[in-house]
């Protein structure tokens, strides 16, 4: 009998429980607001650029030496930029001077023009929540080199990475060759002269 009571009564409690909940209100709970996502830093309404650089220089027949410089771009477009450049580097003996020392002008000073385009473009991610916008452009010119108390126009060819940090602030890695006729030691030789550098630049 008792069984029966607590059947009866577990039921009534149940039929209960489940008219409460039909007559309670449902709470409809909306979805925030989306948020707009961040957006990277990047070139857009900027047309000039001004940086330096520092790294290495490979003089042909003078050994690898640092070197800086500082440079220039106007922004044309989302593809093309003007460019000017100015860089220095000492040099050490070449390796025919031997004990001798038949240049005292061991400055090796290059001013540059040319044009720049951009050939690759895209993302880097620095760990999971630092993404930035990059661009690999190429860069070529003509450039006035004066080295071993010898002054000639040359041309330049190279590749430059940026990675855009801030909209105001970018970092480059450059690989530039400085090809030019020289003359030393009576020989006459088109050199090739390689550049390394790193550097930081600013948009305006």
């Amino acid at each position: 009998m008792r069984k029966k009571i607590s059947l009866i009564s577990a039921a009534l409690m149940l039929v209960s429980s489940a008219s409460f909940a039909q007559n309670r209100p449902i709470k409809i709970i909306e979805p925030q607001a989306p948020t707009e996502a961040a957006k990277s830093a990047a070139i857009d309404t900027e047309h000039f650029e001004i940086g330096i650089n520092l790294g290495l220089l490979t003089v042909e027949d003078f050994n690898t030496n640092p070197m800086y410089g500082v440079w220039g771009n106007y922004y044309i477009n989302e593809k093309f930029f003007a460019y000017v450049g100015y860089g220095t580097s000492d040099t050490e003996k070449s390796n025919a001077e031997g004990v001798f020392d038949f240049n005292p002008d061991k400055t090796f000073d290059f001013a540059s023009v040319g044009v720049g385009y951009r050939v690759l473009n895209g993302r880097s991610f620095w760990g999971k929540n630092r993404k930035y916008n990059t661009g690999l452009f190429a860069v070529a010119g003509v450039e006035q080199v004066d080295f071993a108390e010898d002054s000639g126009t040359g041309f330049m060819i190279g590749l430059s990475h940026k990675t855009v940090l801030t909209d105001y602030l970018a970092l480059n890695i450059d690989l530039k060759d400085h090809i030019v006729s020289r003359t030393f030691v009576g020989e006459d030789k088109m050199t090739q002269n390689i550049e390394f550098t790193v550097g930081l630049s600013t948009f305006f």
